[in-house]
């Protein structure tokens, strides 16, 4: 007969089992599948918005938001949208909202502010970056930098969380990376799809709370996959007036 004590012990094992899952994921092993995921990649589509919170030595608070949808389809057509009153968090001060599209043979590049877009043929000199191809390229240093690059050095698990997306429930895990800069990351994977669904990142003065706050929440985050090709067709908005672009 097996004794009352083993029969405890395994109730223990059990419950224990029941009330907390599967043991922690290892953390290195998550962010090397995260980094997989990000590199080499040919066609993804995502919409964030990007929310920003600066604290002044003052104490004086400033926020910032922003929209941004990007469809990609290597190698050389895209589709990237910049909107909000925050948008020179993304573009830049002198840019603000805007949008570029690639077909592939010719590229839209339509600033709301001035109601006017041009229509150039692919080439050296058509985006911000120059090439189609060097201004992706900026897209995923500006979005993927850090799911490539940042190691397990730092890393730790905080909890497993679900969190909605789509419609649907998605499982996280939860890990904050904190690096040598008085900075900090903290990630949202997806267990299924190793894919970063939101992003806080922290810049923590030596003395104070965080000095800039900026968290980023992907609706749609499609790394992979079919890409409608008329994701890449630039419909001009009602109002807008065609110009000559620069001379290349």
């Amino acid at each position: 007969m097996i004794g009352h004590r083993a029969i405890e012990a395994c109730l223990v094992l059990i419950f224990t089992l029941s009330t907390f899952g599967q043991p922690a994921p290892d953390v290195a092993e998550v962010l090397q599948k995260v980094k997989t995921t990000y590199t080499g990649l040919s066609r993804y589509r995502l919409s964030a918005t990007i929310t920003e919170e600066q604290v002044a030595p003052s104490g004086k608070k400033s926020v910032s938001a922003a929209s941004m949808k990007v469809t990609v389809q290597k190698p050389n057509q895209v589709n990237w949208e910049v909107s909000g009153s925050g948008a020179t968090l993304i573009t830049g001060m002198y840019v603000g909202e805007e949008v570029i599209v690639s077909d592939g043979n010719n590229v839209f590049w339509y600033l709301p502010k001035l109601r006017q877009y041009t229509k150039t043929p692919v080439g050296p000199l058509v985006t911000p970056m120059g090439t189609v191809s060097a201004f992706i390229e900026h897209i995923e240093d500006l979005l993927f930098d850090g799911f490539k690059h940042l190691g397990s050095d730092g890393a730790k698990l905080l909890r497993e969380e679900t969190i909605s997306g789509s419609g649907s429930p998605i499982p996280c895990y939860v890990i904050e990376i904190t690096t040598p800069f008085q900075t900090t990351f903290t990630w949202w994977i997806d267990k299924k799809s190793n894919v970063v669904v939101r992003e806080v990142y922290e810049f923590r003065s030596p003395l104070g709370p965080p000095s800039l706050t900026r968290r980023t929440e992907f609706a749609v985050a499609q790394i992979g996959g079919s890409i409608d090709e008329q994701s890449f067709v630039f419909i001009p908005p009602a109002g807008a007036r065609q110009v000559k672009a620069p001379k290349q």
